[in-house]
């Protein structure tokens, strides 16, 4: 007899469905990105603006 070989992947579903919403999320976020690509310089420079506004008002 052969032993029994155990697979390397969860058997659990539950385990099962959080890779897979794990790896669809994180390539939703990478085509977005790839996607506002020529959106990020303005945006980055609203976001510092914002914060040194925001500071600029504590101190």
């Amino acid at each position: 007899m052969t032993p029994k070989q155990q697979s390397p992947l969860p058997s659990d579903p539950n385990v099962q469905m959080v890779h897979a919403g794990l790896a669809l999320s994180l390539a939703v976020l990478y085509y977005v990105t790839k996607l506002l690509e020529g959106y990020w310089q303005p945006v980055e420079y609203s976001v510092l603006d914002s914060q040194a506004a925001f500071f600029g008002l504590l101190c």
